[in-house]
């Protein structure tokens, strides 16, 4: 393609603002992401408060349905429903145990519910994640000891063995490399190879050194 005066044409020069352009729009892009991930947190910030606030009215609504079922079984004069109670305590932890023992006037308040109901035994998974279950006994909600599985405590045990056995080699292979480095700068040193008595770069010896002032050398950085 020929100009009117005959010559070759040219195309024409790239556009300076460019490189502009492209970083303006990655900019906006970038800042239109921040905002909708925002706006998705904050969806999702809502939807958790709304369902505390559901839950603690549930709970709330369980307190009351208890006491009135306390004074159901006074007024009738019927012994206080153990099943009930028990399952209560051990099945709902998020309902407290003093309104448990207040809507049933348990003598002695919360600190005598546990013994009251009894202990708790059901199966559990395994702790290590083994996928094994295991009877779990509980005296009162507070023993939240967690269980692992023989197998899972051998292969835990093993797992802890191996890891010192590893620290114990890295620290005497470190030791022993410190030692290595240590006397190569005393040894560049006997021989003039760096003034004073700092040795800041070596390409064979990592790290910043110096002389003490007898002559031994140190690790500083």
């Amino acid at each position: 393609m020929t100009d009117d005066a005959g010559s070759p044409s040219n195309p024409p020069p790239p556009t300076a603002g460019a490189p502009d352009d492209l970083a303006a729009a990655l900019l906006a892009r970038c800042e239109g992401d921040l905002a909708g991930a925002l706006e998705v947190l904050g969806a999702a910030r809502d939807a958790v408060a709304a369902a505390q606030q559901r839950h603690e009215s549930a709970r709330q609504a369980v307190h009351k349905a208890m006491r009135r079922l306390g004074h159901a079984h006074q007024a009738a004069e019927q012994p206080m429903p153990r099943q009930t109670m028990r399952s209560l305590y051990w099945d709902h932890p998020d309902v407290r145990a003093d309104e448990i023992a207040k809507a049933f006037e348990v003598r002695g308040g919360a600190g005598l519910l546990a013994p009251l109901v009894g202990p708790d035994e059901r199966e559990v998974a395994c702790a290590g994640g083994c996928g094994r279950t295991m009877v779990r006994r509980k005296r009162n909600r507070t023993d939240a000891k967690m269980l692992t599985c023989e197998y899972c405590q051998r292969e835990a045990q093993q797992a802890a063995a191996e890891r010192r056995a590893w620290l114990e080699q890295h620290e005497a292979d470190w030791n022993a490399a410190y030692d290595r480095w240590a006397s190569q700068v005393e040894a560049l040193a006997a021989e003039g190879v760096f003034s004073g008595r700092v040795l800041v770069e070596h390409p064979d010896i990592p790290g910043v050194w110096r002389l003490d002032r007898h002559g031994r050398a140190e690790r500083v950085d």
